[in-house]
């Protein structure tokens, strides 16, 4: 079950945030209590990553997620929430957080877009990845489906896009490769030296 409202750093009344986040929980586990629950909230850099921390600290205390249940949070780069070299302290302070509530799930929400509105640059969101996954037990992306699938990227008249080409080549973290020239194939030797690169 995906909870579609996002909380975000700094959001002020963590009684009343949670009191609302247990209305659905509480719904939920009526319905049906093998049901995961997810969240997404997105970080604000006028938050710091210990306010952000603490008051999710508040807000766990006061939930009532169960077993399985998924804090996903945004990394929120893309967006320009956070730089990305604020990024390990903030999913640091956010992995303390979620420690003190047991059985919740940390995953990560990796943008893979920009500020204006195009794909991102597969450097960045290889190095977000690599970031968040010290602290996290999965991830999730908003949203392959906008700016890295085939079918859409290259395809399309809607010039926030950049034609962009990928290669998939073992795992995503470090294996999609961006290639400017979507007519241009890559060969293996092009895919070891690019995944170097990235990795460095």
């Amino acid at each position: 079950w995906y909870f579609n409202p996002e909380y975000y750093g700094g959001i002020g009344n963590t009684e009343q945030g949670a009191a609302f986040l247990n209305i659905y929980l509480d719904g939920l586990t009526e319905i049906d209590p093998s049901l995961p629950f997810m969240m997404s909230p997105f970080l604000r850099i006028a938050c710091s990553p210990e306010d952000t921390r603490d008051e999710w600290i508040e807000i766990f205390k006061n939930t009532h997620f169960r077993e399985g249940d998924i804090f996903c949070c945004q990394d929120s780069v893309g967006a320009g929430g956070i730089p990305l070299k604020s990024l390990d302290a903030y999913f640091k302070c956010l992995k303390e957080a979620v420690d003190t509530k047991e059985g919740l799930h940390f995953w990560a929400n990796n943008e893979n877009f920009t500020t204006t509105g195009k794909s991102s640059e597969m450097e960045r969101f290889a190095s977000q990845l690599e970031i968040s996954d010290k602290c996290v037990e999965g991830h999730v992306t908003f949203a392959y489906s906008h700016y890295y699938a085939p079918d859409i990227v290259g395809n399309t008249t809607d010039e926030n896009l950049e034609p962009v080409s990928f290669s998939l080549h073992q795992k995503i973290a470090d294996t999609w490769i961006w290639n400017e020239n979507e007519n241009e194939s890559i060969s293996e030797d092009d895919n070891e030296c690019m995944d170097e690169e990235i990795c460095e």
